[in-house]
């Protein structure tokens, strides 16, 4: 991890740099504390939409942005793979032969990733984890009825 912080840290002073602009603009009020608002919500959610947790020499988990990282998709199906996370050496492997101009889609997480892990993780629904969300669902009865008081539109339009 320690060797991928360096790569890092424009995109931590870009985010520095927005936080700071935005507080002072929200002190201002009116459409361009509005504004600035909304340019901060947008940073966090990019951020945090691409930031991956690697194990460091410490053995804690550090949320990272890793340059050139977030540019693989995430196919369930996928035979490549991410590796590196807990030897702080990230690579992709390839689990069959890539020609020319053939796009590279990673595994974003395992087959229990939930559908609520990739949403809040990374922005997206899988089709492909309905197991891992009706497991989700068994580990918590109390959700299902909560789940069926507001219809697909209702929960688009918060989106």
């Amino acid at each position: 991890a320690r060797r991928l912080l360096p790569a890092c840290e424009p995109v931590r002073g870009w985010v520095l740099r927005a936080v700071t602009t935005t507080a002072a603009q929200r002190s201002r009020g009116g459409a361009a504390g509005e504004a600035a608002r909304r340019e901060l919500q947008w940073a966090v959610w990019l951020v945090q939409s691409r930031v991956l947790t690697v194990q460091g020499a410490d053995g804690r988990g550090h949320k990272l942005l890793i340059p050139w990282l977030d540019m693989f998709n995430h196919r369930a199906s996928s035979p490549h793979r991410l590796a590196g996370r807990t030897d702080g050496m990230l690579r992709v492997l390839a689990g069959a032969p890539v020609g020319a101009g053939e796009q590279v889609e990673i595994v974003y997480g395992t087959s229990g990733t939930s559908n609520a892990e990739f949403l809040g993780h990374y922005g997206f629904l899988d089709p492909a984890a309905a197991a891992a969300d009706e497991a989700l669902l068994r580990a918590h009865p109390h959700a299902r009825p909560l789940l069926k008081q507001t219809a697909l539109a209702d929960d688009e339009a918060v989106l």
